[in-house]
């Protein structure tokens, strides 16, 4: 089978070790789960053809990991997305594809891919990884960009696709746009490759090679740092945990626009010495190291249309004990008490006392960490993609496009 999959961005190889790209061409969890997913389906012995822009003005083509990425000239950017008018028609060239899937995680990729599926008549397929509200923040053009694609571009996309997926049962049951096509909407988890995130080395190790301290708790923050990720929840909260714990260190891992404001909000607390901004790490084994020092990895988004972070997936692949925001879309790995604690959305006094109960309480952090680790093994890449296989093969065995 021959798959065109379209994205907006899609990784470089060394999109996790080139400070240009790190900066000009941002990839996160949508676009790393679409890599990730693209690969195994190729190991599956599909043709697998990935639609996307460059960070530039120039075209390429690249074959890695039995894949071939097709990149098209992007002349500007709304963002932090790329804009590359080529990838409406350059892929128009590739005539022997089955099949079309969108990976939606902001519109270009999305409309290029809905163009490719109704000129050659093809079914199309569309995994909405969690777009769903308008975030008023940024340029003009920036919010102008996503109040159109949030009120009417991702509605009109999923009414003609043949097939939806959702990264979680509970994320499906809840989005605005998936409710409403049910009937055609299926779950697909995302999944893991625990190989990449073991390790031999000890907390202690692992803090000292990223010069962190020795015996001081260490609380962890994996992700962007933008208004829906809670970040200065978690600093408020780290206000009552640092006065228990006078040592205690929040590291935070991720880049964002909210940088200087979360900055300056820690000096405003008088955490200013107990915050460290590492910026973003997307290199897995250097990534691997600051699971394995934190004492609590900490997870306070606070929109409930938070899909499914691989931040999750991760922490419980290294054993992390997790304080995590009670979203119902993160039920599909945490259990409260057994996989993670829960704590009230948007509270920092439940983040900080959910932080608390696992500092004070080394049975529970052991057990918490065991269970996630268990846990973590129910997701894989491997089966993500063979579920895609089967939702491919109905949408063929249906007759085509609708």
């Amino acid at each position: 089978m021959n798959i065109a999959q379209f994205i907006s961005h899609f990784p470089y190889p060394d999109q996790f070790e080139n400070p240009r790209l790190i900066r000009d061409y941002v990839c996160s969890g949508g676009e790393i789960a679409a890599y990730k997913l693209a690969v195994n389906l190729a190991r599956l012995d599909h043709g697998v053809h990935v639609f996307t822009s460059s960070v530039d003005g120039r075209e390429s083509l690249e074959t890695v990991e039995g894949m071939t990425i097709h990149r098209y000239a992007s002349l500007t950017e709304v963002g932090t997305t790329r804009i590359s008018p080529a990838l409406l028609w350059g892929p128009l060239r590739e005539k022997g594809m089955d099949i079309v899937h969108v990976q939606h995680t902001t519109p270009p990729g999305g409309a290029a891919g809905l163009a490719y599926a109704g000129i050659r008549r093809k079914p199309l397929v569309v995994t909405h990884h969690g777009f769903e509200r308008f975030e008023n923040y940024g340029t003009l053009a920036r919010r102008l960009f996503v109040f159109l694609t949030a009120n009417f571009f991702v509605d009109f996309l999923f009414a003609r696709a043949d097939a939806l997926i959702a990264v979680s049962p509970f994320f499906a049951s809840r989005s605005r746009y998936l409710k409403k096509y049910m009937d055609k909407t299926v779950s697909i988890p995302n999944g893991i490759d625990l190989e990449e995130y073991q390790t031999p080395l000890t907390a202690r190790e692992a803090r000292s090679a990223l010069s962190l301290p020795d015996a001081a708790p260490v609380i962890l923050f994996v992700g962007s740092l933008i208004p829906r990720k809670g970040v200065d929840v978690l600093l408020a909260a780290m206000s009552r945990v640092v006065g228990e714990y006078p040592d205690a260190e929040l590291v935070l891992v991720g880049q964002g626009l909210m940088r200087e404001q979360l900055a300056r909000q820690a000096e405003e607390l008088g955490l200013g010495a107990r915050v460290r901004f590492c910026g973003f790490i997307g290199d897995v084994a250097q990534k691997v190291l600051y699971y394995r020092s934190a004492d609590v990895l900490a997870v306070p988004s606070v929109d409930d249309m938070e899909a499914f972070p691989l931040v999750l997936l991760e922490g419980s692949a290294l054993g992390c004990a997790m304080a995590v925001s009670d979203l119902e879309t993160f039920r599909i790995l945490i259990r409260d008490g057994e996989t993670g604690v829960s704590v009230k959305t948007g509270d920092p006094e439940s983040m900080a006392n959910g932080i608390l109960s696992i500092l004070g309480n080394p049975e529970l952090r052991n057990r918490l960490s065991t269970t996630a680790r268990e846990n973590a093994g129910r997701f894989s890449w491997k089966q993500a993609a063979l579920e895609t296989e089967k939702v491919y093969r109905r949408c063929l065995a249906a007759g085509g496009p609708r």
